[in-house]
């Protein structure tokens, strides 16, 4: 649950809020659960949708959830007014540390804010960057499909505007990607599309697909596109694209006619 917990909340939330707000709220809940006041169920509601978190690769851009700082910032404060009092519970704390608590946990936070806003990402449009590329070069086919890992499904079709599909097959282990896995997926989506594109998550260090690695020829698979996705440039998101092959249509063979039989001339002979 902890790990569920800070991989989901920076998509939704700013993430030193979010640790204020989570404690705020498990504050309020140990506070008022003897009274079960109508504050009380409104913040049962509250925990249940931070574990509801989980869902939030649902929403597609983080802008769509900014209004939750201002509920995250008011628990953040609470957590901070009781924390003084929580410590009590604890006999062994001294009375000027326990005074001194809520302004270390105030500092601290404000601290963690500070490094977290100059923790800038330089390729954070990594998505896109590529979705941009996969849109110019789609405007040119009738029935185009993409072809993606499950964890970023929403974001690659809502920016890239191509009906995009996930599967579990695309999520490689050490993001290498395995050829063999790629052919059959070849095989099956190239019958419902005329252009069908892959975004794969993949190591930096490792090589892009080669044509030849596929099976196919140079003409069908492309790289269009790759971005890093971090500043640490250990993951990339790559572009590719594959042309099917066209049906050949044999034209209908239609049997020669048969040319008319000259009829013979008859003279008549004058008397």
């Amino acid at each position: 649950m902890i790990e569920i917990f800070f991989e989901s909340i920076p998509t939704i939330l700013f993430e030193p809020i979010a640790v204020g707000a989570a404690l705020g709220l498990l504050t309020a809940l140990f506070v008022f659960w003897k009274k079960h006041t109508p504050l009380y169920w409104i913040i049962i509601i509250a925990v249940l949708f931070m574990i509801g978190w989980r869902m939030a690769i649902q929403i597609v851009s983080s802008r769509y959830a900014s209004i939750l700082l201002y509920p995250g910032v008011i628990a953040t404060a609470y957590f901070c007014l009781q924390l003084e009092n929580l410590t009590k519970i604890i006999p062994k704390i001294p009375g000027k540390v326990t005074k001194l608590l809520p302004w270390m946990f105030l500092i601290g936070l404000s601290v963690a804010s500070f490094v977290k806003a100059l923790h800038y990402n330089p390729y954070e449009n990594y998505i896109r960057h590529n979705c941009s590329a996969a849109r110019k070069d789609a405007a040119a086919f009738s029935t185009p499909l993409a072809i993606t890992s499950q964890d970023e499904v929403r974001r690659l079709r809502y920016y890239s505007g191509i009906k995009t599909i996930g599967t579990p097959a695309l999520d490689f282990p050490k993001n290498i990607p395995d050829p063999t896995v790629i052919r059959p997926l070849l095989k099956h989506y190239s019958k419902q599309c005329d252009v069908l594109y892959f975004f794969l998550d993949e190591s930096s260090s490792s090589v892009p697909l080669s044509p030849a690695a596929l099976g196919v020829a140079s003409d069908q698979w492309k790289l269009l596109s790759q971005q890093y996705q971090n500043r640490r440039k250990k993951k990339l998101l790559r572009l590719y694209r594959y042309l099917p092959t066209q049906k050949q249509i044999t034209p209908i063979q239609t049997r020669p006619q048969k040319k008319p039989v000259a009829q013979p001339s008859v003279s008549v002979k004058k008397t």
